[in-house]
């Protein structure tokens, strides 16, 4: 009911702790941060602390909304138990069973059991006690023997205490620094910020379905419901939810910082006697609350005297005018009943006067009936006179009622006229950019027609590029093939170079060797001629044939080396010619063959050659 009368899906105050609902601060950030961080480390102890009412308790609902069913959970709220009790209380949260009469080491043994299975199962534990500032030190004790339970590389059970300020005091005492060493991360909740007041109250209008949360209530206000609340998101939910509550009484949807006052008033009165939910718009007094004019039910339908109605009734609101004619009919009814009584009355009286004076001669009685008669007439003439001062007070009270309600009627008329012509700008509005969309449609299907050849050119443009594109693939790939053939092959040409080169310079040695050899065959030739002329040897023992025989081989020896000098010659120009001109490797092997072959018979032909 009055979630819609702001336009809200439901009321966004309530002193729940909805995760919906949840306003991010840094300081909330970081608390969230460290406990599921703690958690999914398993880092054993966390500690967050936090006055009453800034939100620790929505801390631990958004840790477990994270995890959701990925950790075994358990929660202690009733702190103030013994050691025992409260270790009890635990295995019964986790679903242990457990007999009354077993002592702390039988429920720690089971205890440690459970956490050893869950840890097998890859399950986190997590135990939260919250208001622990409540628990002895006996307690507090057994909670840090429960905490011991490890495994070599983890924590097996991951414990979230949660406080009020004075817990933080506690763990400071020299009795409490054994667990206050083994608590991994400690945090405390402040309260929020005069900026952090205000967004959180817009926050969570906007997430109950105000479409403008800045509407409802004014810097003002927010100013006031900081310095009340201290910044404390519960005692801020109270205010706005006694304000809102108040505003909805008082038809009223602006909250203001007057009206945020009066509510903070009446809500510091409640010891006192204060009422706590009236509207800050009643005034001051007995606590009675008005009829509305509206509550006025008429109970005759007397015509209206022709003199009671104002003239000017006629122009008013069609709802004004009616319960001011139904008002009137009533007045004039009740004056009309009274007329009545009285004429009664003086009726009787003069008619009893009638009866007792006729036959009667007593003076005295005429004398009494006649004072009565005069008492009734002055009676009735004061009733009359008081009647037609309350018919002035009411017709006054009427005619200010219709000024008022021509003056509604005119404020609604004036209303309706603005809301027309804005409903008209509106249309207006609506209709320009209906034609300009319907432009803006004509232009895109133009641009969509112009577009289709071109998106026709461009698929086919694709295609042929894909095409080129593996053509070039594919003679990338002989390239690179032909590429490797060629190194493989010039390395091949340059190692037979090298041995032809060898070759070559054996040959040349050779030559050279054979050359000097033929040359002292010659000499030894003509000393041979000479030396037989000179002696005369006679012609059956001397061959004159012999030396021009050897002068014939000789010249064939010299006929063999210019061939092989030319041979060597053609295979170094073959060599140096066939690398930059990239022949084929088959066809320098044949041609490196040739030259190879020939020098070998070359060779042969000069070994035969006789000394």
């Amino acid at each position: 009911m009055g979630a819609s009368f702001f336009g809200l899906r439901e009321l966004p105050f309530n002193n729940t702790p909805d995760p919906r609902y949840f306003y991010s601060t840094p300081d909330h950030e970081e608390a969230l941060a460290s406990l599921i961080y703690a958690i999914s480390e398993s880092r054993g102890f966390v500690l967050l602390t936090g006055e009453v009412g800034a939100g620790k308790t929505l801390m631990t609902r958004l840790m477990l909304r994270h995890f959701n069913d990925r950790i075994v959970f358990a929660g202690i709220s009733q702190t103030q138990v013994t050691a025992t009790d409260l270790l009890r209380c635990i295995c019964s949260e986790f679903g242990i069973d457990t007999h009354p009469h077993e002592t702390s080491a039988d429920l720690l043994r089971r205890l440690q059991d459970f956490l050893i299975a869950r840890f097998a199962d890859g399950k986190p534990v997590v135990l939260m006690l919250d208001e622990a500032q409540a628990l002895s030190r006996d307690a507090f004790e057994q909670v840090r023997m429960i905490g011991n339970v490890e495994a070599d590389d983890a924590k097996l059970l991951q414990i979230v205490i949660v406080g009020q300020p004075e817990l933080r005091e506690r763990f400071e005492a020299d009795d409490m620094r054994q667990l206050r060493q083994r608590m991994f991360r400690s945090f405390h909740l402040r309260a929020l910020t005069r900026e952090q007041t205000e967004g959180y109250i817009l926050h969570r209008l906007s997430v109950g379905g105000a479409q403008y949360p800045e509407r409802i209530f004014d810097s003002a206000a927010i100013d006031i419901i900081y310095q009340y609340s201290q910044g404390l998101p519960r005692l801020i939910n109270t205010v706005c939810d006694n304000a809102m509550l108040s505003a909805y009484a008082a038809d009223q949807l602006a909250i203001d910082g007057p009206f945020i006052q009066r509510v903070i008033e009446q809500m510091t009165s409640v010891g006192q006697g204060g009422p706590r939910f009236a509207s800050p718009r009643l005034p001051a007094g007995d606590g009675t609350p008005r009829r509305r004019a509206t509550d006025v039910t008429p109970t005759v339908s007397t015509p209206i005297p022709p003199g009671l109605m104002p003239q000017h009734v006629s122009g008013a609101a069609p709802d004004a005018q009616r319960f001011i004619e139904e008002a009137t009919q009533a007045i004039a009814a009740q004056a009309q009943r009274i007329r009545q009584n009285v004429l009664a009355e003086i009726t009787e009286a003069a008619e009893r006067m009638r009866n007792d004076l006729s036959g009667s001669t007593n003076e005295s009685r005429v004398v009494q009936a006649r004072a009565a008669l005069e008492n009734s007439i002055e009676r009735s003439c004061v009733v009359e006179t008081r009647l037609k001062s309350e018919l002035i007070e009411t017709t006054d009270a009427l005619h200010e009622l219709v000024t008022r309600a021509q003056g509604l009627h005119e404020r609604l008329r004036a209303v309706a006229a603005e809301t027309e012509a804005r409903i008209d700008q509106a249309a207006e509005r609506a209709a320009r950019i209906q034609s300009s969309a319907t432009a803006v449609t004509e232009q895109l299907d133009a641009v969509g027609r112009r577009c289709s050849p071109l998106v026709g050119q461009m698929r086919r443009h694709t295609e042929q590029t894909r095409a080129v594109m593996g053509e070039l693939r594919t003679a990338t790939t002989e390239a690179r093939e032909a590429a490797a053939t060629a190194l493989s092959a010039q390395q091949a040409v340059e190692d037979t170079s090298q041995r032809l080169a060898t070759q070559a310079a054996r040959s040349g040695r050779l030559t050279v060797t054979l050359r000097q050899a033929f040359t002292r065959l010659e000499q030894q030739a003509s000393v041979l001629e000479e030396r037989a002329k000179r002696i005369g040897v006679e012609e059956k023992v001397y061959d004159a044939n012999a030396p021009a025989r050897l002068r014939e081989r000789s010249r064939a020896l010299a006929e063999v080396l210019d061939e092989n000098r030319s041979a060597i010659a053609e295979v170094r120009n073959t060599l140096t010619t066939a690398r930059p001109a990239g022949k084929s490797p088959q066809l320098l092997r044949t041609k490196l063959a040739e030259h190879v072959n020939s020098l070998s018979s070359m060779i042969n032909d000069a070994r035969s050659i006789p000394a």
